[in-house]
């Protein structure tokens, strides 16, 4: 089976802008959070990674042009 050059390139660019631009951290909670977060972001249609960034910019203050 071929590969796609085009999509194997696309995957590296995108590791590399991920690798530049993101970071990950990991935050210790009781283990039912993790029930009524999903069950919330499921009600809400929104993804668990964006509820927490939302949540983030709430808190800090942060919005859409002090991001840049």
């Amino acid at each position: 089976m071929a590969v796609n050059p085009y999509n194997d390139a696309r995957r590296r660019a995108n590791k590399k802008w991920d690798a530049e631009n993101t970071c990950q951290f990991t935050v210790m909670v009781p283990k039912f959070y993790k029930d009524l977060v999903k069950a919330h972001c499921a009600e809400t249609g929104e993804s668990m990674n964006r509820m927490f960034r939302r949540l983030l910019d709430v808190e800090l203050n942060l919005t859409e042009q002090s991001q840049s």
